[in-house]
């Protein structure tokens, strides 16, 4: 299966307007089970019982697109392009339980301008790039944990440093254990997460899951092989549409530097000499001139090649995106390691 093929379709999930037939949304509101990100089970109320949309805390867009479609707003009209960032009209609300709209805080005090909420405004930002960010991660893991398996054998303190970034370092002792509580920067599965406002996903994949859930309501059956939200709908997104999303998100173009201008090359000196460069490190990967080479190494090997694999049916038959049902297919592609029992197609 060619590679344009697979980010057609992942570009059918990342643009399509999902709706109530393909599973858009949480279910029946249930006080029981109430979880205002959907990463279990759902069951959100909707704004204004409309019975669908909930706009704070997720169910705040029916595409992926709708919040990222601007690559520049130094145009008149802004620059649109298929996984850009977004303005403040798509900015997610999330966690939030009170939101000040009248100059006053919960108690009723008056916040002298100040509009408070105790949840978090995001800006959704762009994706392009996302595939390089991936690579990167993926390498700094495996040497992070190459460097770890080696300290399990030879007893002594190990600096960690991957790529110019001090991770700390390791403890290990003659009987294998080791003491991880002078790392920094990185849990103790030496596994790197750049995805997510605080670190949390390895993957595009990983982040992706979540983002389905929260802002669509689709539970995608890697996660939920169930009706877990009790809206009639299972299968919500199949694994292999999850996989072709992947790809699509992390095929994306890689923003290029343009050539510095002397006002630029005079910045970039500044920012050097104050500091700035001491954390904003300059990293590179060493499969980035791969076309698409993320799926060909895996969180611990480079040597790993990924394939386009042919599934068989789900027991319940999917509906299509334009929200009508479909006969029981065939089967459905997936990503999975290419090994010697693998049909590569």
């Amino acid at each position: 299966m060619a590679l344009v093929d697979v980010r057609r379709a992942g570009l059918k999930i990342f643009a399509t307007p999902f709706n109530r037939a393909d599973g858009y949304g949480d279910g029946e509101f249930r006080w029981d089970e109430l979880d205002t990100t959907s990463e279990d089970r759902g069951g959100r109320p909707t704004l204004g019982n409309n019975g669908t949309f909930l706009r704070v805390n997720g169910l705040d867009a029916q595409t992926c697109v709708e919040c990222h479609s601007v690559v520049s707003a130094a145009t008149v009209p802004f620059t649109f392009g298929i996984g850009g960032s977004g303005g403040i009209n798509t900015s997610p609300v999330f966690r939030a339980t009170f939101i000040d709209v009248d100059g006053k805080d919960v108690a009723g005090t008056l916040t002298q301008g100040i509009a408070e909420m105790d949840g978090r405004l995001i800006n959704p930002p762009a994706l392009f790039g996302t595939g390089g960010v991936q690579l990167v991660a993926k390498e700094m893991t495996a040497e992070l944990q190459s460097i770890r398996n080696a300290a399990s054998e030879r007893p002594g303190i190990h600096e960690l440093i991957v790529k110019g970034v001090h991770f700390g370092y390791l403890v290990s002792y003659s009987d294998g254990s080791i003491d991880y509580s002078n790392i920094e920067g990185v849990d103790p599965d030496l596994v790197i997460r750049p995805f997510g406002r605080k670190g949390e996903f390895s993957s595009v994949r990983e982040f992706d899951k979540g983002a389905m859930m929260f802002h669509l309501g689709m539970q995608p059956a890697e996660v939920f092989p169930w009706d877990a939200d009790q809206d009639g709908i299972d299968n919500e997104i199949l694994t292999g549409e999850m996989s072709a999303l992947e790809i699509f998100v992390t095929t994306q173009e890689t923003p290029v530097q343009i050539r510095n201008d002397r006002e630029a090359r005079a910045g970039f000196e500044l920012f050097e000499s104050i500091g700035c460069a001491d954390c904003q490190i300059r990293l590179r990967s060493g499969e980035i001139d791969r076309v698409a080479s993320w799926y060909r190494c895996s969180p611990i090997s480079s040597d790993t090649t990924w394939a386009m694999v042919w599934q068989s049916p789900s027991p319940v038959p999917p509906s299509n995106r334009t929200g009508n049902s479909l006969p029981q297919s065939s089967g459905v592609w997936q990503i999975r390691p290419l090994t010697s029992t693998t049909e590569e197609h």
